[in-house]
């Protein structure tokens, strides 16, 4: 299930096992930035990131929970990348200095 965006991002069910995916921001066509880290829930516990660094996969919990995802890129220039699930932005942060941390919200339904 894709998460849809309302005041909270809004799964349909807890348990549904969600992807969020690094992309670049377009017009760019491929971004060095990867998933440093990503932590889900409360209190908050690891998630899984993809081999590549480029996604991750979680199970959504019941009630209202905070994914926080860390990225890093060797880029010395500032560049936007998209954190998508399905065809939904979920956040579009800069990497300044190589470092960002996006903080998505996320209700269990």
């Amino acid at each position: 299930m894709t998460l849809t965006p309302t005041s909270f991002f809004e799964s349909d069910t807890t348990g549904a096992t969600e992807t969020v995916v690094l992309r670049p921001f377009p017009p760019a066509t491929s971004t060095l930035a990867t998933i440093a880290s990503a932590f889900y829930g409360t209190p908050p516990q690891p998630v899984t990131i993809a081999a590549d660094r480029k996604s991750l996969t979680f199970t959504v919990l019941s009630g209202v929970n905070q994914l926080v995802i860390t990225i890093v890129s060797p880029n010395p220039v500032d560049e936007s990348v998209i954190l998508a699930s399905g065809g939904t932005i979920l956040a579009n942060p800069t990497v300044r200095q190589h470092s960002a941390v996006s903080v998505i919200f996320i209700k269990g339904t």
